[in-house]
């Protein structure tokens, strides 16, 4: 409950997501030059890169790489960000829980990207406001709960 009460939540639109199948992630590197993102995720899988980023920028990026290697591309989409302490690295549960929420709410998560206190949940655009919401609301439950206590 701590953990989920000393987090704060972001929003941000306008998002898309592409997995792609490099041999060598370095290939990566070159399409990154000059790209000035908003949001920029990479996460390397066995076989494949996932790529989050803000439209423009995801644009640009697959603009360098050929056709054949892009395994899927989801547009539309956005990024509800939670923001932790530390603490939610050695604490179970919390991840089980923001997931739960979201799936009872009938929320599809696109992606899951957790960088050290970030959690990204990519969803799709018509469902950001409402996912944002759902977490937004348990921060503040959290508190409440804990002011309580």
């Amino acid at each position: 409950m701590r953990v989920i009460a000393e987090s704060t939540t972001t929003l941000i639109d306008d998002v898309g997501l592409a997995t792609i199948r490099l041999s060598d992630p370095l290939e990566l590197l070159q399409s990154l030059t000059g790209v000035k993102a908003r949001l920029l995720q990479i996460t390397q899988g066995i076989r494949t890169l996932t790529i989050v980023a803000d439209s423009a920028s995801l644009q640009q990026l697959l603009a360098g790489f050929k056709r054949s290697i892009v395994e899927e591309i989801y547009v539309d989409q956005a990024a509800v960000i939670v923001e932790s302490p530390k603490a939610i690295i050695s604490t179970p549960g919390v991840m089980a829980y923001m997931t739960f929420l979201l799936a009872f709410h009938g929320i599809n998560v696109t992606q899951v990207i957790s960088t050290y206190t970030d959690t990204l949940f990519i969803v799709s655009r018509e469902k950001a406001v409402e996912a944002y919401s759902i977490l937004r609301s348990a921060v503040e439950e959290a508190r409440r709960i804990l002011k309580n206590i």
